[in-house]
């Protein structure tokens, strides 16, 4: 029996969808031949004396011999150089040098053009014939040869212009004999030029083309006349004798240059139109949204406007990687039907929010909702991404209206589903997350269910070409029959949809019964079997909340991956007020049973953000005194500990208390055991070769501190005989000597090595030189030397740690360009010198190369002004105030943007986007 639904506006049984990207790496060895020359020389004819000649031997005179010593005179003068004689052969090939030192890197180039943004091209085909109806006919091509980032809509027949500028089309058509062809080439809701052709006993290939500028949003497309003429296009299935294509000439943005963009506007009340599903109605915030039905799905397009909704962070790099053989663990979110507060992409004042931070003990993180098509918002696509979680979105159907649904792609067809499948995976490709949970919880036909395995192979087909490692889930509803009921295992029923796809999420009222027949059934793909658990415990359940250990453990037993549905539980059930030590003992439980998964990648930086705060604080000082909220600012998560054993240990938790960045800091909490020098509090595990040179930062505060407790850091490298930190024999722990100040090559990034600040905060800097090491651990050593016969509290904040390749000094970073400026709307102020301004700002740069960016504006001659915080090159600024001006008159705003690197370092303000909007009254 599935559970019921839950108090609070929650789902009732939901499906779960696993997946994640599954990134594999390898290194190509080059190998070295050596190419030996082969040397030929004419062997001299050998005679022997004895032998009788053919011919007579020639006769030869003798010569006088002249002593030329005596006749020697006095030496000359030299006479001119001769011409070059010709080139010996050459020589053997010597062997390889040696290899030299690795060079410095080098400076970073200039930023180049996105392809996106400045470019478009389509060529498209049509394999059908069309006669004239009653009235006009849109042209819709069934071949795709080639369509840069979808602008071609093969469902509409039409391009959308995303690029404006001067564009080239062509189309060729096959005429019908005896018939008349005649279309129109449409640019908009006009008619731009004409093909024609008048009838003829022959059938002839007839062409049009012409150049148009666009602007954004128009769109090109090609219909036939209606039916007062006998008119028609020939085509057959077997070649295509209609083609369109179009591409762009000339896009005046990509001639925009650098520096300080300028631009003026007239103040006008009468707002610009913003589309509902992509903005807030009241605040205009960028905001996430979901698609409700099958024709919505088949509609959708990207606009300018999806940008907002696109993932900026790639996925990291972890190990172990996703598709190893291993059990996995998936959590599936589900709250009161999804698109809450995290609906808002750049944030919001919520207090006391929702947030998740378990990652590094997670493979899968699926966005649940009741919606058909269920899209991740963007905040969890990005904070699940930077701690190398793969996201997944959902398909669903239910009950009447979903068999209806199924019913019209599934039972029909092989281009219906094949035209489904294909828009899911672009959805996927578009918005940068990892693939589908699919749901099917409705009866099906015996068509449609017939159909069903070759939707989900066609749905991992489509997006395996275009998301890598993007991964397929089907959850345990239907059966091969057609009949909706639940299994909680896997078995010969629904075995043809598991065989389909990329793993099964199974119901929850399973028993170990359904463990051990699930096993034997999965055979060598048992990882790709994710039990479901759910936390809140409804129906015949094995345990849910503090108790979903036990369930847990069951699963473990058995080597099989794990699904937890709804750990919301913590949230919804317990309330707001504990959320975070609930949130820490709910998974404390679990840890023992869950991997721990390891940073593949360096630099790592981290403030220990939450993406939450009742405040916002930059350099130890509070600088906003509200609450916010955005999981786009959540930062890499350490390891969470709890209490262990009858005598405890140390604790880490989150705190909102103070931060050194952001709104959150990592609290350390315990005490050095009677007789013990130091304690070790494993903070992140590595999976990663050390560089010759490591530099370490860590940024910490003692509170109240105990007289003789330090604080430092411990690197532990994997077991190797050939690892050595510098002139140190093999080990596996170091603890590195504080720097009294930073590398010479970070000096003028780092200024605070070894210092405090005046809020307490103390910054020390270490460096170690490593030989043929692998990263293994870092861990945060509390010691007091000698040991007390008593136990020692203590209590340290983490605000940062920085852990990266010394050498890979950051090169001038590049600047940001093209600034921009669109969607204005204006408001009268709270008083009559003020007016409120919102605008979307846009702006060009290596997304690889910016953690994120801060947008500021700037009044005449007042200070900046912090306007919030931008994790893509776009950023929807809202009721930003600026002077109002009389009639005639003018003024002007500055807006700016500073990219933040990933390795935490300060931009210049000369690399800052820089934009001066001067506006005017009417």
């Amino acid at each position: 029996m599935p559970a019921g639904p839950r108090a609070g506006g929650g789902s009732g049984r939901s499906p779960l969808r696993c997946g994640s990207p599954h990134r594999v790496g390898a290194a190509l060895l080059p190998g070295r031949t050596e190419w030996a020359r082969e040397r030929y020389s004419r062997q001299p004819q050998c005679v022997r004396c004895c032998d009788t000649p053919e011919q007579p031997p020639p006769l030869y005179q003798p010569v006088a011999q002249i002593n030329m010593t005596i006749l020697k005179g006095e030496k000359g003068d030299m006479g001119e150089r001769g011409l070059q004689g010709k080139f010996g052969k050459p020589g053997m090939t010597g062997n390889r040098g040696h290899v030299g030192a690795k060079g410095q890197k080098g400076s970073v180039g200039a930023t180049g053009e996105r392809c996106k943004s400045h470019y478009a091209a389509f060529s498209v085909g049509r394999r059908k014939p069309l006669h004239s109806n009653a009235y006009y006919q849109t042209l819709i091509f069934d071949t795709e040869f080639v369509n840069l980032y979808g602008h071609f809509n093969m469902f509409t027949g039409k391009f959308y212009c995303y690029v404006p500028g001067i564009y080239y089309f062509s189309l060729h058509v096959h005429t019908w004999n005896q018939k008349e062809t005649y279309l129109h080439l449409m640019h908009n809701a006009e008619a731009a030029v004409v093909l024609y052709a008048q009838a003829s006993d022959r059938s002839i290939m007839q062409s049009q083309s012409i150049m148009l500028e666009l602007r954004e949003q128009d769109e090109v497309w090609v219909r036939l006349f209606k039916g007062e003429r006998d008119n028609a296009i020939f085509s057959d299935e077997f070649d295509t004798y209609v083609t369109f294509s179009g591409h762009l000439v000339n896009s005046p943005s990509a001639a925009k240059g650098q520096g300080t963009t300028v631009v003026h506007r007239t103040v006008s009340y009468t707002p610009e139109p913003l589309p509902a599903r992509h903005f807030d109605t009241d605040t205009t915030e960028p905001v996430s949204f979901y698609l409700s039905s099958l024709e919505e799905l088949v509609a959708w397009k990207p606009t300018r406007d999806d940008d907002f909704n696109v993932a900026a962070t790639p996925l990291a790099a972890r190990q172990p990687p996703l598709h190893s053989k291993r059990p996995r663990t998936l959590v599936c979110h589900d709250m009161k039907g999804g698109y809450l507060e995290d609906r808002f992409i750049q944030g919001s004042a919520t207090r006391s929010p929702y947030v998740f931070y378990h990652w590094q003990y997670i493979d899968i993180f699926v966005y649940f909702s009741h919606h058909v098509v269920t899209i991740p918002p963007v905040g969890w696509t990005n904070a699940a991404h930077r701690n190398g979680v793969s996201v997944l979105g959902t398909f669903i159907t239910e009950w009447t209206e979903g068999k209806k649904t199924c019913e019209s792609f599934l039972a029909g067809q092989a281009e219906a589903y094949s035209a489904v499948a294909k828009q899911l995976a672009r959805i996927a490709s578009f918005y940068r997350f990892d693939g589908w949970l699919v749901n099917i919880e409705n009866e099906l036909s015996e068509a449609a269910v017939r159909t069903l395995p070759l939707f989900l192979r066609q749905l991992k087909e489509q997006l395996g070409r275009l998301v890598p490692g993007g991964l397929v889930l089907w959850y345990d509803s239907v059966l091969r029959s057609g009949q909706l009921k639940w299994q909680n295992e896997l078995n010969e029923e629904n075995r043809v949809f598991f065989d389909a796809c990329d793993g099964l999420f199974t119901n929850y009222n399973w028993k170990e019964e359904h463990l051990e027949r699930t096993r034997a059934q999965a055979g060598e793909r048992w990882a790709d079997v994710y039990v479901g658990i759910d936390i809140f415990a409804r129906g015949d359940v094995v345990g849910g909340g503090f108790d979903t250990d036990k369930s847990l453990r069951l699963i473990r037993k058995h080597g099989l991956s794990a699904a937890l549905f709804a750990p919301g539980w913590v949230y919804e059930h317990l309330g707001a007020t504990d959320f975070l030590p609930n949130e820490d003992k709910f998974w404390g439980l679990l840890t023992e049973q869950l991997s721990t998964h390891s940073i593949g990648t360096l630099p790592l930086h981290t403030s220990f953000n939450l993406g939450m705060g009742t405040g916002r604080f930059s350099s130890g000082q509070e600088v906003v005194v509200s609450p916010w909220y955005n999981l786009s600012a959540q930062e890499i998560q350490p390891l969470f500990t709890e209490h262990r054993g009858p005598g405890g240990g140390p604790r880490t938790h989150c705190c909102l208390r103070d931060a050194w960045e952001g709104g959150s800091s990592l609290l350390v909490a315990g005490a050095i055991p009677p007789d013990a020098e130091h304690v070790a509090v494993r903070l992140f595990s590595f999976q990663t070769p050390a560089p010759p040179k490591l530099f370490l930062s860590l940024l910490y505060k003692l509170e109240e501190p105990q007289a003789g407790v330090t604080v430092a850091l411990e690197l532990a490298t994997r077991d190797s005989g050939s690892c050595r930190v510098g002139d140190i024999e093999p080990t596996r722990r170091h603890q590195p000597r504080p720097l009294p100040g930073p590398p010479p090559g970070l000096s003028t990034m780092l200024s605070t090595c070894g210092e405090q600040s005046t809020q307490g905060w103390m910054n020390q800097c270490y460096e170690l030189e490593l030989q043929d090491c692998a990263l293994h651990e870092l861990s945060l050593v509390l010691a007091h030397r000698p040991a007390s016969p008593h136990e020692t509290p203590f209590s340290c904040r983490l605000g940062e740690i920085w852990v990266l390749d010394a050498d890979m000094i950051p090169a001038s970073p590049p600047l940001v360009r093209h600034l921009e400026a669109s969607q204005l709307r204006w408001r009268r102020g709270p008083g009559p010198d003020e007016l409120l301004l919102s605008l979307t700002l846009r702006w060009a740069y290596p997304t690889s190369l910016a953690r994120g960016f801060r947008i500021h504006n700037q009044r005449a001659a007042e200070p900046q002004r912090l306007l919030g915080l931008a994790y893509a090159p776009l950023y929807r600024a809202v009721d930003v105030p600026v002077p109002a001006v009389g009639p005639g008159q003018s003024g002007t705003v500055v807006f700016l943007v500073e990219p933040v690197l990933p390795e935490g370092f300060p931009v210049e303000p000369a690399a800052w986007g820089h934009l001066l909007l001067g506006y005017s009254s009417p």
